[in-house]
């Protein structure tokens, strides 16, 4: 792509010296191998991952049968012997001179399958939580792009201002010793040591933008310390061929936030029909034993308890069942329409930065080169004047700088298709 190839070539121009400010602890990273490591160790991906886990853990739990109820009494004092504890032999059934004990083992059962239905409600749980996860890992990751990206064209700029800072340096000190031998004015040296520090400012303010980068850049990867990160930006050599349908077929299918809207609508509706099956009360079977307690010495029963739907037929909690379906409807269409502008944003966005580094002429990067250095020779030899030396060095920096922010402004545009349809485009 013609863009791309003329940014990337601006990219060797003002980079190709890029080491030369970079510390001892220097972490030279591209986009990738950025990702790589922030999926292994980001602490608020690595927390989301317990949602997931939890909600696992949440199937396991309802799959899970009712336990058994067993229940034992015993007589703590015996009236016709006055005993406490009164346990022995007791050779006459009929008279209750021994202890008396009650045995009883009960077991619920479901009527309604409850226990089936809680499982793929939490079954769905667990989708929705690895689709929030995955929201979450894309929005992680385009911010992770964003800084890198900054970053990387905040170290270019501080690369080439540092260069035009040694040349100034340089052409300084060539004009303080002719100063000294009466050869140029006063004012001429005043007035480059002023540009000299203009330019310190702006290199001062540049490099506490690229601290803030760097510290959001150790943030997103984990890295402790201060170590120096620094960023390999690599591009494309041709186009992505993008069009606004294809862009909005992949985000439809690979949202996670969308899956997310559409996660929850299915997990209202399986509550539904959980709430609806809570509304049939549960069965207790169970059977019992007592020893000189019962109507005869050694009785055995059954039993069977229920409750009576008279009046709780949980009604309330199924009429906020139906309710939240509503709701999670609503806002699946509202997640639609997001999508949609968002793609149609992101997509207007790459177009108008693609048209506008299409008049990036090989013949304009040329003429910016000629720039500083016709400016520098000229000057030295007086064929032009101070104020249009300064003139030329400030128009070859913000021309520079100009360039530098259409291939940022390119890289970001990418990024930002490939968050908007979650989808490698380029």
């Amino acid at each position: 792509m013609k863009l791309l190839k003329l940014l990337f070539a601006v990219g060797i121009t003002v980079g190709c010296s890029q080491g030369s400010y970079a510390q001892t602890d220097t972490l030279r990273l591209t986009l990738p191998q950025a990702e790589a490591q922030f999926i292994q160790k980001n602490f608020v991906l690595l927390a989301q991952k317990y949602n997931v886990n939890s909600a696992e853990a949440a199937v396991q739990q309802a799959k899970l049968w009712y336990n058994p109820n067993l229940f034992a009494e015993t007589n703590l004092f015996n009236g016709y012997t006055g005993k406490v504890l009164p346990y022995g032999k007791n050779t006459d059934p009929y008279n209750p001179a021994s202890g008396v004990f009650n045995v009883q083992l009960q077991q619920i059962v479901s009527l309604s399958g409850t226990r089936s239905k809680l499982v793929r409600l939490a079954e769905t749980n667990v989708q929705l939580q690895q689709a929030a996860f995955n929201d979450l890992m894309r929005t992680v990751r385009y911010q992770l792009a964003q800084t890198f990206g900054s970053l990387a064209a905040q170290q270019h700029k501080l690369t080439m201002l540092q260069l035009q800072k040694g040349q100034l340096e340089s052409l300084l000190a060539a004009f303080r010793a002719q100063l000294k031998r009466g050869v140029i004015a006063p004012y001429e040296v005043t007035r480059l040591e002023l540009e000299q520090n203009n330019l310190e400012s702006d290199l001062a303010a540049l490099k506490g933008q690229i601290s803030q980068d760097e510290s959001a850049m150790r943030i997103l990867l984990s890295q402790s310390g201060v170590t120096y990160i620094e960023p390999v930006q690599e591009f494309a050599t041709s186009e992505s061929s993008v069009t606004l349908t294809a862009l909005l077929d992949l985000a439809y299918a690979n949202r996670p936030d969308l899956q997310v809207a559409d996660k929850q609508v299915a997990y209202n509706r399986k509550n539904l029909v959980y709430q609806k099956a809570l509304a049939t009360p549960n069965l207790t079977l169970g059977a019992d034993y007592q020893h000189v307690g019962g109507p005869f010495p050694n009785y055995v029963g059954i039993q069977a308890l229920i409750d009576l739907p008279i009046r709780n037929k949980n009604q309330g909690n199924i009429q906020a069942a139906k309710l939240s379906i509503e709701q999670a409807g609503q806002g699946l269409n509202f997640n639609r329409l997001q999508v949609e502008q968002e793609v149609i944003a992101a997509y207007q966005q790459y177009q108008q930065t693609v048209e506008l580094g299409a008049k990036i002429t090989p013949d304009y990067l040329q003429s910016i080169q000629d720039i500083a250095k016709n400016a520098t020779e000229d000057y030295t030899r007086r064929v032009i004047d101070l104020v249009s030396f300064i003139d030329k060095i400030r128009a070859y920096k913000d021309a520079q700088m100009n360039l530098i922010e259409l291939r940022t402004q390119l890289f970001q545009a990418q990024q930002q298709i490939d968050f908007v349809t979650n989808t490698k485009v380029f």
